[in-house]
Formats: structure tokens, sequence, C-alpha cells
């Protein structure tokens, strides 16, 4: 039995540290009776319930407690298809390589992340595809917990500053996807070693001192990676949705409000962007002596940065820095980095969710960058309102 699609995606999100907390159903008693009752037949199935029924159900409380019901399994055509509040059964009439495959024990498998992408990509929209394929490639998961993930590690959705060591644990956070040479940082892992170690997670903190939503953590899924995916499963269902908004990919975003930037700023117009040069995303710029005397470190990371034509934008969501310090102090580097020749420019998600206000942001990059602004024609206009609309919903109805 294969967990796959949006469930898998769920499990690829859920931290480590979740993943291994202990749960028992009588946690849920205070939260919500009715609720708790709900898992507690899920827990009494009955002797004859079906493999997917019983596999799954045996796992709800432990190492699949992030991913939200019912889970999505793919079955043999020969298995039962149960359908209810807690499996969704589908037959799998095309097999998945083994190597797209990870063996979590009890006769569970979870495909790799690359494949529950693709498996998606229909049900999201070429918007929604390619802020996930961003999500994926970077250094953020969105991880929005379910009950049982919340009970079962409340600590790790509030703000703890040290740890039993005595150690800021926020500050391991990973920040930088390029080094101050432009290279790729090697960070030794790959998709199955991130989902089990525990240090190389970290919560991010809002204003309120409340988790916001989101993980740092190393990428998932390296560019090679998908498009050897998308190369060899093309007979998968979604393969052409997927290829389409991989095309639009950069690696190495650093939150969901750096991937809706990176969208604007570089997608092609007919589909709303203004194809900016690429930038290099969360880069490290090592300081001078005398820059690293005014900022008080050695080096910082840039958001999106244009090496060639020194030019630094900065996507200033507090909500989406690891350390809920960490934003106001190194707002201070600014000054060094101009002293050094760089052009910063400053963006918020206020800014740009606002049309008017974003023309006047980019208007300032795009000169900054040498380049042109998008002719406002009313194919572009209607291109742009349409791609935000789908990054700010809320915003755009």
């Amino acid at each position: 039995m294969i967990i796959f699609g949006q469930s898998a995606l769920d499990w690829w999100r859920t931290p480590p540290a979740i993943k291994s907390a202990p749960l028992t159903p009588d946690m849920m008693l205070g939260y919500n009776k009715p609720v708790y009752e709900q898992h507690l037949r899920v827990m009494h199935q009955r002797k004859n319930a079906c493999e997917p029924v019983r596999l799954i159900g045996n796992r709800l409380f432990s190492d699949l407690k992030g991913i939200q019901l019912p889970v999505q399994v793919l079955v043999s055509q020969r298995a039962s298809e149960p359908r209810n509040s807690m499996v969704c059964a589908h037959r799998m009439y095309r097999p998945i390589p083994q190597k797209y495959l990870i063996d979590i024990g009890e006769g569970i498998q979870i495909v790799m992340p690359e494949v529950a992408a693709i498996q998606v990509a229909c049900t999201r929209g070429l918007y929604r595809e390619i802020e996930l394929l961003y999500e994926l490639t970077g250094l953020f998961s969105i991880f929005n917990p379910t009950i049982r993930a919340k009970l079962a590690a409340e600590e790790f959705f509030v703000e703890s500053p040290e740890g039993e060591d005595g150690v800021n644990h926020t500050n391991r956070a990973v920040n930088a996807y390029y080094d101050d040479f432009g290279e790729k940082v090697a960070f030794h892992y790959d998709a199955v070693d991130v989902s089990r170690d525990s240090r190389s997670w970290t919560p991010c903190i809002g204003r309120s001192g409340e988790y916001s939503g989101m993980c740092k953590r190393p990428p998932l899924v390296s560019c090679e990676s998908l498009q050897k995916a998308l190369s060899e499963l093309g007979g998968l269902h979604g393969i052409g949705p997927a290829r389409k908004a991989a095309r639009f990919v950069r690696p190495g975003s650093g939150s969901p409000l750096e991937a809706k930037m990176c969208m604007i700023a570089c997608l092609p117009p007919r589909y709303g962007g203004e194809s900016l040069p690429s930038p290099e995303l969360n880069r490290r710029i090592a300081f001078s002596v005398q820059a690293a005397k005014v900022a008080h470190m050695k080096s910082c990371v840039g958001d999106f940065v244009w090496p060639d034509k020194k030019v630094i934008l900065e996507v200033n969501g507090f909500e989406f820095h690891a350390d809920s310090s960490g934003f106001k102090i190194e707002s201070g580097r600014e000054g060094a980095l101009e002293a050094m020749g760089y052009t910063v420019i400053n963006i918020t998600y206020e800014q740009m969710s606002n049309e008017a206000m974003l023309d006047l942001k980019l208007e300032r990059l795009t000169s900054a960058l040498g380049a042109a602004m998008q002719r406002k024609s009313e194919r572009f206009l209607k291109a742009r309102g349409d791609l935000l609309a789908a990054l700010f919903h809320e915003r755009h109805h």
C-alpha cells in the first residue's frame, strides 16, 4: 500500500520531532470530546477491517499524525478499496518505480516528494503548483498541524529560545542556499535524511510568539532530482502540468512570500510576471572589514541577490523569519551593504499584494537592474491580475 498525493506531501511536511512525539487517544479527550470519540473509533477497528484501514489506523497516532484525514492511498487492483473518514483508497493501474518510493514499515510505502508534487499538479492549477515546487526546492515547509500533531508536540509550536542544553536552537535554522561565492551550499542531505533529522528543522515564530505555520529545513528536492523524475515518469497523472510549472521554479526560496515575489519578478509576461533576470535566492554575502564593523557581523544572507548588478531585494515578512529577534537585528545590515556598493530594496506583504504599491517597487527594481518595466497592455494587465489573485486570493477575489 502506498500513501500518495496530498497525503504524501503532508507526511514530507511533518517535522520529524512531531512524527516521533508520543500520543494516545486519551490526550485528545480534554481537547474535544467528539474528535476524541471519532479517533477512538479509528483505534478500535473491527477485527475483520480491511488491510488499508488496519495499516493506517495502527499508525495515525505515531508517524502519520501529521497527515490530514482521510489518508489517500494506492492499493493493488485485487485489494479492497475502502473510502471512509480515515482512508480513501484508489486502485493503482500503473506501477511506480521502486526508487520513487520509501518503505516506512508495516506494509506502508510513501511516494517521494517529487512524485507527490506531480500527482497533485492537475488539481492545483499552474500558480499553486509553481509555489509548491518553490517550497520543495526551497528552505521551508508549510506545515498546518492536525489536532493529533498539535497535542503530541505542543512545545514545538511555541517560542523556546533555549533547549535543555542551554542553546538557542532557532539559530540552527537553514537560511542560505548559495554561499558567498555563488555556489550552492552542500547540504549533504536527501529527502529521506531531511525527513528523519529533527535537528535540521526549526519552527518559525511570529510576532506574537506563536507558530507561524512554517518550518525552516534543508531542501527536500533538488532541481536535478525534480527534472529527472519529470523525464522518467512520463505516464504519471499530472506530469504535463508539473512539467510546465517546473520551468518557472528557482531553487533556494526561504519562505512562501519570497516564492510569490520571485514569481512576480521572473515569470514571463504572459503569466503576469516582469520577466526579470533570475536572482540567486538566499545568497550569503561576506562583508568587507569596514562593513563588518558597521553591521557587527561578518556576513549576511540576501533574499534576492543579483551579484553582477549589486542589487538586493529583501522580502520583509517578519513571521517568516525563524528567529523572532533576528529580523530586527538583521535590518541594521542595510547600511553596511550600501557602503559596499549594493542597492538594497525592501518590499513587504502589503506592498506586494497591492498593485499600485507593487508597481512602484518593481519600477525601482527594474531601474536598478537596468531593465524595463513590461508594457501595460490589456493582455498583460489581465495576466498580472490573474497572478496576484492566485497569490493573494484574499485581496483579489
